[in-house]
């Protein structure tokens, strides 16, 4: 299950490469590029804190949203229109999603972790690792997620500044 989540991570990263090249931008400009991005932060992560707890137990979670994200990349359309006015400044684009990417990364980890806690806590599962060290799991992957999610409304709010003549707006 690893290799197979180490090569899915390798292999996505190397296909928003790919869209990269061949759109002349990040691929972050539509909801297929996005959700495809989405889901190799999660699997980042995902492999990320199975190699530092040894905990293979949080993709049973974790994986299966990172499919379920790709699954919905497949339903909708793929084309790579040109950017719309306000996403054309590729420097705060590319920096505003993938400090975003991170910080959801981190937390689709802390999601998993805290659900196989509150499942190991109500069925009192000996199969399922300590709550003490999943609940250690998901503290660290907020900790790594908020300051990224903090980051991501301040270059939004720039990004909108530098588009719209303001920080904040409600249209």
């Amino acid at each position: 299950g690893t290799l197979i989540a180490w090569l899915a991570l390798f292999f996505l990263g190397a296909s928003l490469v790919f869209r990269t090249i061949a759109v002349g931008h990040g691929p972050f400009s539509n909801m297929y590029e996005f959700s495809v991005a989405f889901a190799w932060g999660i699997l980042a992560a995902y492999l990320y804190f199975e190699r530092r707890y040894h905990q293979r137990v949080i993709g049973l979670i974790a994986l299966p949203v990172a499919l379920a994200l790709l699954w919905y990349a497949t339903t909708i359309p793929a084309t790579a229109d040109p950017l719309v006015p306000a996403l054309q400044n590729n420097l705060l684009l590319t920096t505003h999603v993938a400090v975003a990417i991170v910080a959801y990364g981190g937390f689709a980890v802390a999601f998993a972790a805290a659900v196989l806690h509150l499942i190991g806590t109500a069925t009192g599962s000996k199969r399922l690792p300590r709550p003490e060290l999943l609940d250690e799991i998901s503290y660290r992957a907020v900790v790594i997620g908020y300051p990224f999610l903090t980051l991501v409304i301040v270059l939004g709010a720039v990004w909108a500044n530098v588009a719209w003549g303001r920080y904040w707006g409600w249209d």
